[in-house]
């Protein structure tokens, strides 16, 4: 049995282990129930107690290590629905306060992450790199290849793609920060949507799109992109509707070669 530190990939065995050792160790259960796993939260907190762990040395003579000895058919059973029942989980930062609403969505964001990663991955033979550190993601970007992606499941409802430039970490901030197509970070593609269908931007276009807006909006001249501006508590953006942001998209094809002529 190989164990090693926890990475947050798309390897059943790291998952397993992790959740085992919360279980068992963390928790100090005498029984593990793999239906758990579908409610078990992966923080960084978690990640850091399994590495330190892992690297003490002593697994061997663990409740870990006995479970996985003694529950092969169980092993097998989470092995053969990964990632159908028992899917990846994200990393929840420690970093602030974060509803119920905000790790549901994180969640989905991070299968959709992974779901590129691996069309990727197989197509064209590139590794996405992701970034998955609070340090690596505000201080660099998504991950290496530097494609922002969104999972955004309103697009197919109302028909529009929401390009956001600045946000709130709550409500009750005063003042909005740059973020999306404004955050200085290695992004320079966008890609929204969801695993059925996805938008690709660059990034350049979007932003000079905001300031033609944006112009035009001082100007009082119409938009003819029929692009609406757009503001809530905690997020600043344009609504682009589908049937004209499409002129602005390139295909995956078109930004995979960029990415080659530059790697």
């Amino acid at each position: 049995m190989v164990f090693k530190t926890f990475e947050n990939k798309t390897d059943y065995l790291e998952y397993l282990q992790i959740f085992l050792y919360h279980e068992l160790e963390v928790q100090g259960k005498s029984a593990v129930s793999l239906d758990d796993y579908v409610h078990f939260e992966l923080t960084d907190k978690l990640i850091n107690l399994f590495n330190s762990f892992i690297e003490s040395g002593q697994i061997e003579e663990s409740k870990v290590f006995l479970w996985l000895k003694e529950n092969t058919e169980k092993h097998n059973y989470f092995k053969d629905n990964f990632p159908s029942k028992y899917k990846p989980k994200v990393s929840i930062w420690s970093d602030r306060k974060k509803t119920g609403y905000y790790k549901r969505k994180l969640q989905d964001s991070f299968l959709f992450e992974n779901f590129i990663a691996d069309l990727i991955q197989e197509k064209y033979g590139l590794d996405l790199g992701q970034y998955l550190t609070p340090e690596g993601q505000y201080e660099l970007g998504e991950n290496a290849l530097g494609i922002e992606i969104k999972n955004d499941t309103l697009i197919k409802k109302y028909g529009n793609v929401y390009i956001e430039y600045q946000e709130k970490s709550k409500g009750s901030n005063y003042g909005y920060v740059n973020s999306g197509i404004l955050k200085v970070d290695n992004c320079e593609y966008f890609l929204i949507g969801t695993e059925e269908q996805f938008f690709i931007f660059r990034k350049n276009r979007l932003i000079e799109i905001l300031k033609d807006e944006i112009t035009n909006l001082r100007k009082g001249v119409p938009s003819t992109r029929h692009i609406v501006f757009k503001q809530i508590a905690t997020s600043k953006g344009y609504v682009y509707p589908v049937k004209y942001a499409i002129n602005d998209t390139i295909s995956m094809d078109a930004m995979i070669r960029e990415l080659k002529d530059k790697l």
